[in-house]
C-alpha cells in the first residue's frame, strides 16, 4: 500500500507540473484514500513512515521539468522512453 501511495503521489506531482489539472484531481482522491486506509490499518508504522514519504515528495516538486511530458526528462522513465530503460529480453516459445 505504501509503494501504491508513492506511486500516486508521483503522478500527482508529474501531472501538476504538466499542467493536467483534472488527472491531477483524480490521483489526489485516489491517493488520500490509500493514505486513510493506512491510517486506519497501521496507524504506528504509518506515523513513522510518513514523514520521510512527505520529504521525498517536496523533493519532487522542486524537480525542473519540462514543458513537453513526452520530453521531460524527470517524466520518461513513467512513460517508458527513458534512454535507460531495461529491454527484456524476447520472449520464448516452447
Amino acid at each position: 500500500m505504501v509503494g501504491t501511495y508513492r506511486l500516486l503521489s508521483r503522478l500527482i506531482v508529474e501531472r501538476s507540473k504538466h499542467h493536467l489539472v483534472d488527472e491531477a484531481d483524480d490521483y489526489a482522491r485516489q491517493a488520500t484514500a490509500v493514505e486513510e486506509e493506512l491510517e486506519r490499518l497501521f496507524a504506528l508504522r504509518w506515523a513513522r513512515r510518513r514523514p520521510n514519504l512527505l520529504l521525498e515528495q517536496a523533493r519532487w516538486w522542486s524537480e525542473p521539468h519540462e514543458d513537453d511530458p513526452l520530453n521531460c526528462r524527470f517524466c520518461q522513465l513513467q512513460i517508458g522512453n527513458a534512454p535507460e530503460r531495461t529491454s527484456l529480453s524476447p520472449l520464448r516459445r516452447d
